[in-house]
């Protein structure tokens, strides 16, 4: 899976707001797979702001009884 900066999201998801295209035409612009990403995007920053397109930051520890934890960093 393909991992996108803010910078990037911002731009499309812009674009789709200044009418530059929809979904599947950003998509196919940017080089971006599936157009469903585009359409994420879109929804995201009309729900929570584009503040909500940074990725969250995810680090793993194995504990010695080899079980997996995760936990966000903020």
């Amino acid at each position: 899976m393909a991992k996108y900066d803010y910078d990037f999201k911002k731009l499309v998801v812009e674009a789709y707001q200044q009418g530059k295209g929809g979904y599947g035409t950003l998509a196919r612009h940017y080089g971006i797979p599936a157009d469903s990403t585009v359409h994420k995007w879109v929804k995201i920053v009309e729900k929570l702001g584009f503040d909500a397109l940074h990725r969250r930051k995810t680090t793993k520890f194995i504990l010695s009884n080899s079980s997996k934890m995760s936990y966000t960093i903020i």
